[in-house]
């Protein structure tokens, strides 16, 4: 894990359009739930399957703390990170925002949000969902990390 200074307030539910189009089907880039202070988000890694390091990005304009850091934005790896993590939100602006990211050695630093990256989304009915991320590559396979959330 490791958090980040204050990023600018990233926006709310963002698509990947072209990915959506050619599925037929809403692929998120950037997932905005809502979240209260005194709330916690609850982080199940089941798997990745990808070459590269894999992980997920949470953001709120406020404060979160995840074993004991605290700080607007952590990034949660698969490779250092229990299976399940809870997040605490601090603060907040109402939002919890996220997506996957990954590490590839293309460049230097964590890489995310690109042409063909997103996320599909199974949402149950005991409050959890599903995603199904893509990180890069001209065809996407929405198993390279499988995370699930849920809020209360």
């Amino acid at each position: 894990m490791s958090a980040g200074r204050r990023p600018r307030k990233p926006p709310g539910r963002t698509l990947n359009d072209e990915l959506s189009e050619a599925l037929g089907r809403d692929v998120v880039k950037i997932e905005a739930l809502p979240i209260a202070a005194g709330q916690s988000a609850h982080l199940v890694l089941e798997r990745s399957n990808s070459p590269w390091r894999q992980g997920v990005r949470f953001v709120t304009e406020g404060v979160l703390r995840v074993a004991g850091i605290e700080a607007p934005q952590l990034d949660i790896w698969t490779d250092t990170a229990p299976p399940a993590v809870d997040i605490e939100c601090v603060g907040t602006d109402g939002l919890l925002r996220f997506y996957n990211i990954w590490q590839s050695g293309r460049r230097p630093g964590v890489e995310s949000r690109s042409a063909t990256s997103g996320m599909l989304i199974e949402v149950f009915g005991d409050g959890w969902r599903r995603y199904l991320c893509n990180d890069i590559g001209v065809e996407p396979d929405f198993e390279k990390l499988v995370f699930r959330i849920s809020i209360d």
